[in-house]
């Protein structure tokens, strides 16, 4: 649109929690209006499984033992991704266990090992990834870094 020099990116929550919004800029022109605000898709999506071998069979990974404090964080952890739309059920013949990772600020995080499933089946990239040197060398050469989470942002500063 001409003469607009800003964009505008709203979350799920925010389109899931209103009808409608809009913003007062005290400007000559009548109103302007938006149409319906859907979330954006993705124009080409991902193939699942393109990039696995001929030969790739599913793989049911048996469930490990959880501690009971484990599986409560699982469930909940689960519900909540279920209800940020971030997951979604499945019917997929591939089961990966899942594995809880724990930082050493003792923060748990949810993540699936793929390693007897999915990576036994899948391609090696042609092109590898930088050694950890020349990654380290490149940011070396910047002062500022930031870090973006999906709940907040932080900035930390080097040199």
């Amino acid at each position: 649109m001409n003469g607009l020099l800003w964009d505008v990116i709203l979350g799920r929550e925010f389109l899931k929690l209103y009808e409608s919004f809009q913003f007062t800029f005290g400007g000559p022109e009548q109103s302007l209006q938006l149409g319906v605000l859907k979330p954006l898709k993705c124009p080409n999506p991902v193939r699942l499984y393109a990039h696995m071998t001929p030969d790739g069979q599913p793989i049911v990974a048996k469930s490990r033992n959880y501690s009971k404090a484990d599986q409560e964080f699982i469930e909940t952890r689960i519900s909540q991704l279920l209800a940020d739309d971030i997951i979604e059920p499945s019917v997929s013949p591939w089961r990966a266990q899942m594995v809880i990772a724990q930082s050493e600020n003792r923060k748990k995080r949810l993540c699936v090992d793929y390693s007897q499933t999915l990576n036994k089946f899948t391609r090696l990239n042609a092109y590898r990834l930088q050694s950890m040197q020349d990654i380290v060398s490149n940011v070396a050469n910047y002062r500022w870094y930031s870090s973006l989470d999906l709940r907040s942002t932080r900035y930390v500063t080097e040199r």
